[in-house]
């Protein structure tokens, strides 16, 4: 057939790092696989034909599944790796036990909306149940 986009909605808020999504094993999502939580801005139009282009995607994150079941899946945001700043000294010692910068691996909070969260309150809210969900890659259909 064709290769398409897997096109879910955002269904719970766990906390501001862990969406469930209506997506699944069903649908071929396997752990690991990356998603875009988006709204649809306006049509765009091509220049030259004035023909529409589509809806704008405004992508509000960008996430990974980490659990999946054969209707769900857990969603968090991508694992981010930063080199930290060393002193003259902790540099000296990192040199002689390692070859490799120090680094640190953490996750970005999620904007999500804070009336629905069902565990913790954010101060920046924009993610919300209902919000579109699309896998990054297309699958085979």
């Amino acid at each position: 057939m064709g290769r398409q986009f897997l096109r879910g909605k955002v269904v719970s808020i766990l906390d501001d790092q862990r969406l469930i999504v209506n997506l699944g094993l069903e649908q071929g999502v396997a752990l690991g696989d990356r998603f875009v939580v988006y709204e649809e801005g306006g049509e765009i139009p091509d220049p030259t034909t004035q023909q529409s282009l589509g809806k704008l995607e405004l992508v509000k994150t960008q996430l990974e599944a980490v659990h999946v079941q054969e209707k769900m899946s857990l969603l968090m945001p991508i694992l981010k790796q930063t080199t930290t700043q060393s002193t003259v000294l902790s540099a000296t010692l990192a040199q002689t036990y390692s070859t490799t910068p120090a680094a640190d691996i953490y996750r970005d909070r999620l904007p999500v909306k804070k009336d629905q969260v069902s565990g913790l309150s954010l101060l920046n809210s924009l993610i919300q149940i209902g919000d579109l969900v699309r896998s990054v890659k297309p699958m085979e259909s």
